[in-house]
C-alpha cells in the first residue's frame, strides 16, 4: 500500500504565517504594487482570502466554482482567522486525500489539490511579504512537496493567454523555498518594494 504524503501539517504551518502577515500589514501599504503584476497589496489580500475560501469550499464537496475572487471589506485578518479553522476542519477526513476533487486545472487528488494550493498561497505569501517590505519566516515550514506541486506547471506554453503564469525565472539553489515556488510561477526573485 502507497503512502500518500499529508500536506495538511505544512499547510496550517503556513496559515500561520499568512495570519500574521495579514494582522500587521499596514494600510498605507494597502496600494503598493506586488511581483504579482495584477494585483496591489489590497487586491492581493482579497485575493489570498479567495483561495483559501476555494481550499475549503473544495473540501468540503462544493465545485470550486462557487467561491469567486471578490473585493471584500478590509478586514481580511479577521475573515482569514475564521477561515482558517474551517480550512482544516474541511480536509479533517484522512479518506479525502486520496479522494479525487475538480479543480480549475483538473481533476486531481485531495492530496495533490491541498500541495497545489498551498505552493499558491506561499507564492503570494512570498509577494506580501516582498510589497511590504517584510521578511517571510517559513524555514520551520517543509514546503518541499508544494514546490513539486509548482513544477507540475509546464515552463512551456507561458505566452498562452489560457496560462496565467509567466516564464520561470532563475533563482539560487538556497534560495527559501516560497521564493522557489514564486520563480517557477513567473516571479522575479530580485523583485524589490517601489
Amino acid at each position: 500500500m502507497t503512502t500518500i504524503a499529508d500536506p495538511r501539517p505544512s499547510l496550517q504551518q503556513l496559515l500561520d504565517v499568512i495570519a500574521d502577515l495579514l494582522a500587521t500589514t499596514e494600510p498605507n501599504d494597502l496600494k503598493n504594487e506586488t511581483p504579482c503584476p495584477e494585483f496591489d497589496v489590497s487586491a492581493l489580500q482579497d485575493h489570498i482570502v479567495f483561495v483559501l475560501k476555494r481550499v475549503i469550499a473544495i473540501g468540503n464537496g462544493l465545485h470550486f466554482s462557487t467561491e469567486q475572487q471578490e473585493q471584500l471589506p478590509q478586514d481580511w485578518s479577521k475573515q482569514w482567522n475564521s477561515l482558517s479553522g474551517k480550512a482544516m476542519e474541511a480536509w479533517a477526513d484522512d479518506t479525502k486525500l486520496s479522494a479525487t476533487f475538480e479543480v480549475p486545472w483538473g481533476s486531481i487528488e485531495g492530496f495533490a489539490a491541498l500541495f497545489t494550493y498551498t505552493g499558491e498561497l506561499a507564492a503570494h505569501a512570498w509577494d506580501l511579504s516582498k510589497a511590504t517590505g517584510r521578511e517571510l519566516k517559513t524555514d520551520h515550514i517543509d514546503l518541499e512537496g508544494a514546490l513539486m506541486a509548482a513544477r507540475m506547471v509546464p515552463a512551456e506554453g507561458r505566452q498562452s493567454e489560457d496560462m496565467p503564469f509567466d516564464p520561470p525565472q532563475e533563482t539560487t539553489p538556497d534560495a527559501p523555498t516560497p521564493e522557489k515556488i514564486a520563480a517557477w510561477l513567473g516571479r522575479d526573485p530580485e523583485w524589490v518594494k517601489g
